[in-house]
């Protein structure tokens, strides 16, 4: 009876572990652009900056490494081995979560990329929780039974490890597979705005109060009695206010504000994202530009998009005038944070429809044709095809991911449950066949002899 309780014990801190391993690992596989963001924020954070160039290549082997534990674990698959490597992984977050719970030098972890979003101590706590389900499992992993051989196991394992990168290489070098973002297709980002002015309205004053040389805020309601000393309020930056807050500002050479004339904007417009400018070719920059000015032509807006006018100068020492002097014409400004949200694809563009993203397009796939295409296309209907398309291709990789799940216990169940059979068989053949080799052994010494 009590053998029975423990191993349901076991499968559900299994079950619950794996799950949202596996969960956490395909989540940042699909979008490895964001992976390598979250990757950058904490090597500032832990002076590691000499990494950040290995920022994407960091983010997928986290995210493969999770999603491959989280399998081995959930399956029972080379348990001596995956058992350490989830307790590690799991100390080593609950260590780094309990500082940003702490000390707050980010504000999101981004545990499960920007499918969801979770608080600091939130994040601290749900580690806790997985690092109690790990910890049986860890101390009592020989005694888990072998789901099958090690070269079976191993294989398995590889497998999925092979498809997981090359999921999010693909995925790097287009767009992620599932957009989580603030912008993704079907957003309506002049009522993003909106809805981030209101919540900067609800959010209340904090009244600052020093006593003794140390300051406190308060709400209105928490006033303090005359004991501290009054020094400052701040306004809209009480505790409602959202973390992850909407922006999106894009300004002219002059500093002129063209967010309101972008999102009110009738007629089909286009913006080229180069949120790493130095990193784009000539010849990828003069097809921008090329494309940008057919485009015009065809009544469809453009803008070049960059983080900074520095940018511009940077652009000159490596490229023909007459290119710089095209693309400044096209040039506007915006936050680089804002950019990388816009388009993970460096180069890329993103087509908008009176406020509405209606399409995005990496940098492989900038082509004057390809967009006319989406142009013409009724934007409602092609914003809903798309959304349905990308929730298929999720969909279809959980689906996978499961049914191969599944598949892979029963059938090593099966051969388990089977083998006592063949290995009685086998040993029936064998003895039968001992039996017979003596008997003719026999008869041939007779022979002989006779």
């Amino acid at each position: 009876m009590m053998d029975r309780i423990y191993r349901v014990i076991f499968f559900f801190c299994r079950l619950i572990f794996g799950l949202t391993f596996i969960c956490s690992g395909a989540l940042k596989m699909v979008d490895p652009v964001g992976t390598g963001l979250i990757m950058t924020e904490y090597l500032k954070v832990f002076h590691l900056q000499f990494l950040i160039p290995a920022s994407d290549a960091l983010g997928i082997f986290l995210s493969v490494l999770e999603f491959v534990t989280g399998i081995g674990v959930l399956l029972r698959v080379r348990m001596r081995v995956i058992s350490w490597v989830a307790l590690a992984m799991m100390v080593f977050f609950t260590v780094i979560t309990y500082i940003l719970y702490r000390y707050s030098p980010i504000d999101d972890c981004g545990c499960f990329g920007e499918a969801i979003h979770l608080t600091n101590s939130q994040t601290f706590f749900k580690n806790l929780i997985l690092l109690a389900l790990i910890i049986p499992v860890f101390l009592f992993r020989k005694r888990f039974r072998h789901t099958a051989g090690p070269v079976t196991e191993w294989t398995y394992l590889g497998l999925h490890a092979m498809a997981a990168v090359i999921l999010s290489v693909y995925a790097l070098n287009n767009l992620p597979l599932k957009d989580f973002g603030d912008f993704r297709e079907g957003t309506d980002i002049s009522f993003k705005l909106l809805e981030n002015m209101d919540a900067m309205k609800k959010s209340p004053d904090v009244y600052v109060y020093e006593k003794d040389g140390v300051r406190r805020e308060f709400t209105l309601s928490e006033i303090p009695d005359t004991t501290w000393s009054f020094v400052e309020v701040r306004q809209g930056s009480g505790t409602e206010f959202p973390a992850h807050a909407f922006d999106f500002a894009v300004s002219a050479f002059d500093g002129t504000y063209l967010t309101d004339m972008i999102v009110e904007e009738k007629e089909p417009l286009l913006l080229f994202t180069l949120y790493e400018p130095d990193d784009i070719s000539e010849e990828d920059l003069l097809q921008i530009v090329e494309t940008a000015s057919m485009l015009e032509l065809s009544g469809v807006g453009t803008m070049i998009l960059m983080p900074g006018s520095d940018y511009l100068n940077h652009l000159s020492e490596r490229c023909d005038s007459s290119l710089v002097q095209q693309i400044s014409v096209f040039t506007a400004f915006c936050d680089y944070k804002t950019l990388i949200s816009l388009c993970r694809s460096n180069g890329g563009a993103v087509y908008l429809k009176e406020g509405l993203v209606v399409d995005k397009f990496p940098s492989s796939k900038i082509t004057y044709t390809r967009i006319m295409s989406s142009v013409e296309k009724d934007s409602d209907e092609f914003v809903a095809e798309d959304s349905i398309r990308q929730k298929m291709i999720l969909e279809l990789i959980i689906v996978i991911t499961l049914v191969n799940i599944i598949l892979f216990r029963y059938i090593c169940g099966l051969i388990h449950a089977i083998r006592p059979m063949v290995d009685s068989v086998r040993k029936q053949v064998e003895e039968r066949s001992g039996i017979i080799r003596d008997r003719v052994e026999e008869t041939i010494k007779h022979l002989k002899k006779s």
